[in-house]
């Protein structure tokens, strides 16, 4: 298979999510249109009682005035006003509570969803393909990444929308007032945006450069903690300081530049407010001299300026940053995304050479190994390796140490290529020179290896990772691997702390753990690297005897060079340079002759 890569435009990824959520965006943009709606109503609304209280002062001058006062269409429109002024506040409020259950609510699904995606693309594809990011660079994008490219999923529309809503309904509510006015206060937001799109790209630059070198520094973080007991041995941690000392100055000044270009960005964008209040005091005042507006239609253009001060002044420029960071940080994360595999064509025709990719008719079998070969380091580590196996069947292979038993196990699972031969799981094809997805969900592979990685979570952290499970589930796999006795010891049982790499459990516990992870994640496939070697000959039985039963439909690959680890496997291989040589252990679960053998 060849790697290929393809260039996506973050904005058609952020388009695909609006459209596959489309019910709920337009829910929410209808709520954000009440909300402002009703907001540019507000004025209005203050706008009639101010009037009808002016209106009604001049009446009210002896108490015989009053009383007529109350009983005069006067009194009545006062009242009529405020109880609208009351309804548009009480939607308003509705408003804003659906548009947080709705557009504020996408950016933290987004987010888990950013984050389930890298996890399933770094599960899924070539471990070499993956090779051109370090460590601190997927941790800076599963993190610093996701954490700024979520906005525009969320919160950043909903500020959209009170620039698009606010600007519209505002500047239509104030031209019917009095059109000359409010062209005039309106004019002297003309620049912003000019001024706002300059320095947001100002700030995208010092963002990103900021983002490239947090990706540097976390990089050396982790190179440094996994060099830990070199720097100890020979005194080199300064080498390691200096050196992130100065990424994290660097760091620091990029961060700072991009906070300073934010900061300068305010007073800039209070400048058209300011003038705009100057036009309205000098002319506005003026024309309610000459009665040319009313008390209340100049308070209601105050409010109106005071309103689109936000969105037109101090929302825009923050608003394009946030747009620029977070398509530039949806852009680093869709790279991840943007490895596919194109299947090389494989021919059906029976090869004698073992780096020719092609495969006889093997038939029905979970797994079909053909000719397989592998080349690390210039050196053949085994070659010619063919054997079938299908469901409920257990292969055994032993080894002296090199022989190459671990590359195998990774070559079947999909980790590493395979220098020729083809591989064949459950009617799908890898060819030589290339490494499969044989861990996605069409293709259920599950691996342990002699050495399992465990969290520095907890217990129930190393088991679930991204998935749930209820607690009798949990317990019920710890019972299969014999674990569960020891984890009803620990403090807090499932909720122990193991600590980075697990360094409060044993080996052979770290091993059972992981084996009670595949037990959790049923699999036709099973591959079991040495599993139990750092276990005890009586927990070693008894944890295969269980395993024996709970996979007893599944087709399992044990690797050993202890017999009593290799007893439960009905066939048994002795993998060297020339292949994998099989005896036979206890009764076959079908004929041997139908195992293709090539010593």
């Amino acid at each position: 298979m060849d790697t290929v890569r393809q260039s996506i435009n973050p904005r058609v990824i952020w388009w695909q999510d609006i459209c596959k959520h489309r019910a709920i965006y337009i829910a929410g943009l209808l709520a954000m249109l009440l909300t402002n709606g009703t907001e540019v109503l507000a004025p209005k609304a203050l706008q009639w009682i101010i009037d009808s209280l002016m209106s009604a002062s001049t009446l009210a001058g002896t108490p015989r005035d009053v009383q007529g006062l109350l009983s005069s269409d006067r009194f009545r429109t006062i009242v009529s006003a405020a109880l609208i002024f009351v309804t548009i506040a009480f939607f308003g409020l509705l408003g804003r509570v659906f548009w947080r259950f709705t557009l504020a609510r996408m950016t933290h699904v987004s987010s888990n969803t950013m984050r389930q995606g890298i996890w399933e693309s770094i599960r899924k594809s070539e471990l070499e393909s993956l090779g051109r990011f370090t460590l601190g660079d997927l941790m800076n994008r599963a993190i610093g990444d996701v954490n700024a490219a979520r906005w525009i999923f969320g919160f950043t529309i909903v500020l959209t929308c009170d620039v698009i809503f606010f600007s519209l309904l505002g500047s239509i509510a104030m031209i019917l007032i009095h059109p000359g006015l409010a062209i005039a206060c309106l004019s002297t937001f003309v620049i912003i945006p000019f001024i706002a799109i300059k320095l947001a790209r100002m700030e995208y630059g010092a963002h990103e450069a900021a983002q490239n070198e947090l990706t540097t520094l976390s990089e050396q973080v982790s190179q440094s903690v996994r060099g830990i007991r070199a720097q100890r041995a020979s005194y080199g941690f300064h080498v390691w300081t200096d050196a992130m000392k100065g990424s994290a100055i660097r760091y620091g000044a990029l961060r700072l530049k991009a906070q300073k270009i934010s900061i300068n960005s305010f007073p800039l964008c209070n400048v058209p407010t300011i003038l705009s209040y100057m036009i309205l005091l000098a002319w506005g005042s003026r024309l309610v001299a000459d009665k040319s507006i009313t008390v209340g239609q100049f308070a209601a253009m105050a409010s109106y300026v005071y309103l689109l001060q936000g969105p037109l002044a101090a929302d825009i420029g923050g608003l394009i940053s946030e747009w620029q960071r977070g398509f530039a940080s949806l852009r680093r994360i869709s790279e991840i995304h943007q490895i596919q595999f194109q299947e090389s064509p494989v021919s059906t025709r029976q090869s004698t050479n073992s780096s020719d990719c092609c495969v006889s008719d093997l038939g029905p079998s979970l797994l079909s190994v053909n000719n397989l070969s592998v080349v690390r380091g210039g050196r053949l580590i085994f070659d010619n390796v063919s054997f079938e196996l299908q469901s409920g069947e257990w292969l055994g292979v032993s080894g002296r140490v090199g022989s190459g038993k671990s590359s195998l196990m990774q070559v079947i699972a999909g980790l590493i290529p395979s220098s020729g031969g083809v591989l064949q799981v459950d009617g799908k094809f890898m060819a030589a020179g290339s490494s499969s997805r044989l861990t996605s969900r069409d293709q259920p592979v599950a691996y342990a290896a002699e050495k399992p990685f465990v969290f520095s979570g907890t217990i129930r952290h190393n088991l679930c990772l991204n998935h749930a499970f209820a607690d009798e589930q949990l317990w019920k796999a710890l019972r299969t691997v014999n674990l569960a006795h020891e984890v009803t010891r620990m403090a807090k049982g499932l909720d122990s702390v193991v600590g980075e790499g697990g360094v409060s459990l044993s080996g052979g516990q770290r091993q059972r753990l992981a084996l009670a992870r595949l037990v959790l994640r049923p699999a036709s496939l099973i591959l079991l690297d040495d599993p139990l070697s750092a276990v005890d000959a009586e927990t070693e039985a008894s944890v295969i005897r269980n395993l024996k039963e709970t996979w007893a439909d599944n087709a399992v690959i044990v690797t050993s060079n202890k017999a009593s680890t290799l007893d439960c496997c009905r066939m048994v291989g002795t993998l060297s340079e020339d292949g994998l040589k099989f005896e036979v252990g206890l009764t076959p679960a079908r004929p041997m002759g139908e195992v293709v053998l090539h010593a």
